[in-house]
């Protein structure tokens, strides 16, 4: 059973790689929705806390990579702006969802904080 777990994990983590590995290495812009896609597993943790959920901290760290300097970080960041802006998150929990899953973005989700140039 466990071993069938990570099988699916295994399989999760290559699809996130797959689909936008595009985005990271072409100078194709990244779409709000793509980005919206691996935040939505963190919305119970951004507006209720606890833990973060695997899923969560998957697309979290694939945020993470895309979110490297330069117009991505920038283009992730205003995606989370929004997508804080309409979920009403806790701005404590926004600061610790990035840490807690083995990662670091370059800014704070936030709705109200500039996104870096």
């Amino acid at each position: 059973m466990a071993g069938s777990a990570l099988h699916k994990l295994t399989c999760v983590i290559f699809a996130f790689i797959v689909m936008v590995s595009p985005y990271a290495k072409a100078n194709i812009p990244i779409p709000c929705n793509l980005v919206d896609k691996k935040i939505e597993p963190c919305t119970t943790y951004l507006v209720l806390g606890g833990r973060p959920t695997t899923r969560c901290c998957i697309g979290v760290r694939v945020l993470s990579n895309l979110a490297r300097p330069g117009v991505r970080r920038r283009e992730v960041c205003e995606c989370l702006k929004a997508f804080a802006a309409s979920a009403n998150i806790n701005a404590t929990y926004a600061r610790d969802l990035p840490p807690m899953c083995g990662a670091d973005l370059g800014f704070m989700i936030s709705a109200t904080l500039p996104c870096p140039p």
